[in-house]
């Protein structure tokens, strides 16, 4: 009877049974551990809980006697103390095998005591067989052993047996390690509820600004961290994404659980708002800068214009930059790379390491390299057909085609006729330079030259001349291209046109394109081809060093915005090196002729043309041979000197037997 009275005080968690224990068990004498209902007290007579089922008593064993140590009476309904590796709980005794309930509570036992609680128990020190011998970590009601009521801690998840010898023992408290959800650990005997209206774990600090993982039983499940912090507040997912560059990430993170997190932290650039998509992929959702309105690659930033080898197409009404054919975008997504293994770049096939096709926009170059744009190349155009960088008509020194008409500039002595002069895209023939008329029209004075090409100054009767070339001085043939003239020749200029040599030139064509680059609205030039500020229209006066092709400052060999055929340079301005040359981790090829830096910036020049033509530039080495080619002379001298041997010896062989 005592031991029952006992019992009931310790019950201060049973719940009503169900299922099979419903039968047998008594009325709401049940609680629930690890997801298993077991009994605390049997309906019937000469019946006891073993592992929380009721059992008849002739089927115990030993495993539970009457306190004291005795066989149990017939009318036990539960134990009074364990043996074995039993321990006794609630009236019941259990095992602390891996496959029971009582595994739960505990984790080892002697003599019928738990020695060792298992997580969220303590083992009672000096805790007779008669008596509770595990404690929950929160339970701060307790159990009394000896005298001591030995409790756990209030809202403690973890904790370890009071310190110290049972028999000194003053303490009787658990020591708690961690705190259940929604509490923190101050010390080692209180857990403080977190601060917030829905914190799961926190730091020390009852502040909303401490939590570190939000509960996820209402709204407010989203952690949202505070700038440069681990910890923040729990808010739901509409303030989330109320607030601009957030989105709600619902995947459960061990630390952090469900959180509200920066578009910036997932990688994307420049969003107004973003959203994580059903593939786990964070993307711009919107992109309402005043400047960057299109979506880049993949959605993963807001841009103005598309990155190189992609192209603007439409998706549900929203601008989004899409690789072209044969490229897929980078791993930041920030450009597009060539959907291949080969190593030379923007190659689509190769075969030993030598490309054989370029990718889509790209033409092969003689060296076997890849480039978008063949003219770069001096004497060279792109064939649309094959897609091959190939040589000019031997009339051209620049071209845009095969053909003779095909011609964008002429060696030195010739001039550039453009076959359509309202299209000079199609290029043209090479003509005779100027010469003087012996006629009543015409040139009188072949005084203006360009790159080595003499073109008119001054023309005969009512002609002036109009890039290099005697027309008509009347509105319907010059369209007023020379606004104003005098004596044969022009003082002043159309927009779009330069007065250079009592000529007016044409900007963005030949011969004109040679000189200056930008012109005012009354034909004075203001920036010169080479890219420095004419004086007072004049570009005569200051040139950029031999070795750019356009300069920041005249004669400084370090000022090169863009640099001269056969040149190449490592930073945005600077010196330009001889293809042939070493700079800044970057190897020179030897008898190249036309280059470009390595996109890496380090390793080989990517050479695009090499003395004699048609040699290979790719992955070259210092001789200038590509691998393929070294292991191709390699061959060849290896079957040479194998056949070499073997005539010997059969020469030597048929001569000895002779």
């Amino acid at each position: 009877m005592l031991l029952v009275a006992f019992y009931f005080v310790l019950n201060t968690v049973a719940e009503v049974c169900t299922g099979d224990q419903l039968a047998a068990c008594g009325d709401s004498q049940c609680e629930t551990l690890n997801s298993v209902q077991i009994c605390f007290q049997c309906r019937t007579e000469g019946n006891v809980p073993i592992d929380g089922v009721c059992t008849p008593k002739n089927e115990v064993g030993d495993k539970c006697k009457k306190a004291g140590g005795g066989a149990l009476d017939e009318t036990a309904k539960v134990c009074g103390e364990c043996s074995g590796n039993y321990f006794l709980h609630k009236g019941g005794c259990y095992s602390v095998t891996t496959d029971k309930p009582g595994h739960a509570l505990c984790t080892a036992t002697e003599n019928g005591v738990c020695t060792q609680g298992a997580d969220g128990y303590f083992a009672v020190p000096g805790a007779p067989k008669t008596g509770e011998s595990v404690v929950a970590c929160n339970n701060n009601a307790g159990t009394s052993i000896n005298g001591n009521m030995y409790k756990g801690v209030q809202n403690c998840a973890t904790c370890q047996p009071p310190a110290g010898p049972a028999a000194v023992r003053e303490d009787t408290i658990a020591v708690c390690k961690s705190c259940l959800e929604g509490f923190f650990h101050t010390d080692e005997r209180t857990c403080t509820a977190c601060g917030g209206t829905n914190c799961a774990i926190c730091t020390i600090g009852a502040t909303e600004k401490m939590c570190t993982k939000c509960k996820i039983t209402n709204d407010e499940q989203y952690l949202k961290k505070d700038i440069d912090s681990e910890t923040g507040e729990c808010v739901s997912a509409a303030t989330c994404i109320g607030n601009a560059k957030y989105y709600v990430d619902d995947t459960v993170d061990p630390t952090n659980g469900k959180t509200c997190k920066t578009c910036a932290s997932a990688g994307t650039i420049d969003c107004t708002t973003c959203e994580k998509g059903v593939d786990g992929i964070v993307v711009c959702k919107t992109c309402e800068t005043e400047q960057k309105t299109k979506f880049g690659l993949g959605k993963k930033s807001c841009v103005e214009a598309c990155p190189e080898n992609s192209t603007e197409s439409d998706e549900e009404g929203k601008k989004v930059c899409k690789c072209n054919t044969d490229f897929k975008p980078s791993e930041d997504f920030t450009k597009c790379i060539v959907d291949s293994a080969c190593k030379t770049p923007y190659c689509k096939t190769c075969s030993n390491d030598v490309c054989t096709m370029c990718a889509s926009g790209y033409y092969l170059t003689p060296t076997s390299q890849c480039i978008s744009d063949c003219t770069t190349i001096k004497g060279y155009y792109g064939d649309s057909r094959d897609k091959k960088c190939k040589g000019c008509n031997s009339e051209c020194t620049e071209c845009v085609g095969a053909a003779n008409t095909q011609c964008s500039a002429c060696r030195a002595g010739k001039m550039l006729q453009y076959t359509k002069p309202n299209t000079p895209i199609e290029g043209g023939t090479c003509v005779d330079q100027c010469t003087v008329s012996s006629e009543a029209a015409g040139c009188e004075t072949c005084g203006a030259k360009i790159g080595g090409t003499d073109y008119c100054s001054k023309c005969k009767e009512e002609q002036v001349p109009i890039n290099g070339v005697c027309a008509e001085n009347s509105a319907a043939s010059r369209a007023n291209i020379c606004t104003s003239n005098n004596n044969g020749g022009c003082t002043g200029c159309a927009d779009g046109y330069f007065l250079f040599a009592n000529g007016c030139y044409k900007i963005g064509q030949q011969p004109g394109k040679q000189i200056c680059a930008q012109a005012n609205g009354s034909g004075e030039c203001q920036k010169c081809a080479n890219g420095l500020q004419a004086q007072g229209g004049d570009c005569s006066a200051y040139m950029c060093h031999p070795t750019c092709a356009t300069c920041s400052a005249a004669n400084q060999e370090n000022k090169c915005t863009t640099c001269a055929t056969g040149y190449y340079k490592t930073t945005q301005e600077g010196a330009c090196t001889s293809c042939e040359s070493d700079s800044n981790g970057v190897t020179g090829v030897r008898n190249c002729l036309n280059c470009a830096p390595p996109s890496t910036g380090s390793g080989s020049v990517l050479c695009y043309l090499m003395k004699g033509g048609d040699s290979t530039g790719g992955s070259t080495n210092r001789s200038g041979l590509s691998t393929g080619a070294i292991a191709g002379i390699a061959v060849a001298a290896i079957v040479v000197v194998g056949g070499l041997v073997g005539f010997l010896c059969w020469w030597f062989l048929c001569r000895g037997k002779a």
